[in-house]
């Protein structure tokens, strides 16, 4: 099998920030958080892709980005940081204005998908796979996992960098977790005066927003079929060098279809490969990042934030995200 990802980082990655002292240990419970941020592009994707709008809620800037990390980096667990050296000053000022800083690694990779031989030929291959069937044969090439090569690759780093922090020597709690950089989009969505601690017991904690259903992989690109939340996954350490694996396997199989999808299609596609490794939990779809506040073992029940109500978007793109909802059931029916 050709390796779409490198086997380790060394060579891409430059220490922006270590502490100057770090505790290793903690008991069955502490999470070690592995976090990261590239611009890909985002703030710009408007247009139309084969005749299908890009929604306009898609788009996000790099601001958009940091001020939801604002929000994370309150969270009172050690955290390693993965970005370009550009934000990476943003990054730890977030942490210190919370006096996290002692709690805090930022690791920068400067132009990964450029200097890496292999991520250079992973991105082509996706692109490839875009150009020559895929934008033709999803339902909605106006989704990112459709039209976005960058995006389908940073996506599918998310366990390939948790395990780079691994063999990097910069975890040292007995269980790691991967949250997106975005992935508080409001101020309650964690109790910032606790840490997280969850005794993830033998699996690797997944979260669903439907119950999964029968459809094929093929299928499932095709539909833009995603059961699985992406924004967060937690376990012992020893599991996710697996889930590494899962990724790289599966994401081989879709290219050499000519197909790909983001890490949520992945992440569906490793849970059907060894359900075993995997704990599901059922969420509802308005209250998915839910993680911080529902499965923390630190805060006392009746010190849980409320869920935030409705979303995190303006009036406005709501509106026409439900606009665009109704456009797709249109279309399918």
């Amino acid at each position: 099998m050709t390796r779409l990802f490198p086997e380790r980082f060394d060579h891409l990655a430059a220490t922006y920030w270590l502490p100057p002292e770090r505790t290793p240990g903690g008991d069955a419970a502490d999470l070690t958080v592995v976090t990261g941020y590239f611009d890909i592009g985002r703030g710009g994707w408007r247009g139309r892709v084969k005749g299908h709008e890009i929604p306009p809620w898609i788009a996000r800037t790099n601001q958009d980005y940091l001020a939801h990390f604002r929000l994370l980096a309150r969270l009172r667990n050690e955290m390693i940081v993965f970005t370009e050296p550009r934000f990476a000053g943003e990054v730890l000022a977030a942490r210190k204005d919370s006096g996290l800083e002692a709690s805090t690694v930022v690791i920068t990779l400067d132009r990964p998908f450029e200097r890496d031989p292999i991520l250079a030929a992973t991105r082509a291959r996706i692109d490839a796979a875009m150009r020559n069937r895929m934008l033709d044969f999803v339902e909605l090439p106006n989704k990112p996992e459709a039209f976005s090569a960058d995006y389908v690759l940073v996506t599918a780093l998310k366990p390939v960098l948790t395990t780079a922090a691994l063999d990097l020597g910069l975890v040292t709690r007995r269980q790691l977790a991967w949250l997106d950089f975005s992935y508080c989009r409001e101020p309650q969505s964690f109790n910032p005066d606790f840490p997280w601690r969850y005794d993830c017991g033998d699996r690797l904690h997944v979260f669903t927003i439907e119950t999964p259903d029968g459809r094929t992989a093929s299928e499932m690109v095709r539909t833009a079929y995603c059961p699985f939340h992406g924004a967060q996954v937690f376990g012992p350490r020893a599991l996710w060098p697996r889930l590494r694996g899962l990724f790289e396997a599966t994401l081989t199989e879709l290219l050499a279809a000519d197909l790909a999808d983001d890490d949520q299609g992945l992440l569906l596609m490793a849970w059907r490969a060894e359900p075993h490794l995997f704990a599901v939990h059922a969420v509802p779809r308005r209250d998915r990042f839910c993680a911080l506040r529902l499965y923390n073992d630190a805060v006392p029940p009746d010190q849980i934030p409320p869920p935030a109500r409705g979303s995190a978007r303006t009036p406005k793109q709501r509106l026409l995200n439900e606009v665009e909802r109704l456009k797709r059931r249109l279309r399918v029916s």
